[in-house]
């Protein structure tokens, strides 16, 4: 009888299911780098920014602004606000300013003038004429700039007048000329060695 062989057969080797490895990737980041690590915590807001001090400094600026404006309109302001003129007059005597009067030289007019020679003493002109202030308030006086001239109304001499000149003694330029007032002026000028036939008189403000 026959015997019967079984033919060797190869080992088959046994195989393991190899699960690949899953990588973690932080959401926004890029491969190869660590993941973003998500906090349960948020930052706490910024203060709000100090607005007091701008708006000091902004008031500051306006004041200082203000009283420039009041020191270089003051003449101006004390006209239009008669009752403020004691807080302008404090102002400049911290500034060392003065408050004085206008000075329109086109509201004041010379009414009238005449020049003849002093019956009294020869050599010798007297000036008379009238200042008339049209401005309605108060004014500087005016300086007068008397000239005389020749036949041919050329210059011989020229004299300037201030108000301490013209004014009687005893009154004060520093009051000014009223509104609407008229202001009479009588002057003696020296003329002697002069052979002058005319005059020319102005007004102005130095």
């Amino acid at each position: 009888a026959e015997a019967a062989h079984e033919i060797p057969t190869e080992p088959v080797a046994e195989t393991e299911s190899v699960e690949p490895e899953q990588s973690t990737v932080g959401v926004g980041s890029e491969a190869g780098t660590e993941p973003v690590e998500w906090s349960e915590t948020f930052p706490e807001p910024l203060p709000a920014p100090r607005r007091w001090p701008w708006i000091f400094g902004s008031l500051i600026a306006l004041l200082a602004i203000g009283v420039q404006c009041a020191l270089a309109f003051r003449v101006e302001l004390a006209v239009l606000w008669p009752e403020g003129r004691p807080a302008l007059v404090a102002l400049c005597d911290v500034a060392g300013c003065e408050v004085g009067l206008p000075a329109k030289v086109s509201l004041v007019g010379i009414e009238a003038s005449d020049l003849h020679p002093d019956t009294t003493q020869p050599g010798r002109l007297v000036l008379t004429a009238t200042l008339k202030n049209r401005a309605p308030f108060a004014q500087q006086f005016p300086h007068l700039e008397l000239t005389l001239t020749d036949t041919a109304d050329k210059a011989v001499a020229r004299k300037v007048l201030t108000p301490a000149d013209y004014l009687p003694a005893k009154s004060s330029p520093a009051g000014g000329m009223p509104s609407g007032a008229d202001v009479t002026v009588a002057v003696g000028v020296e003329a002697r060695d002069m052979t002058a036939s005319g005059y020319r008189l102005y007004l102005f403000y130095p």
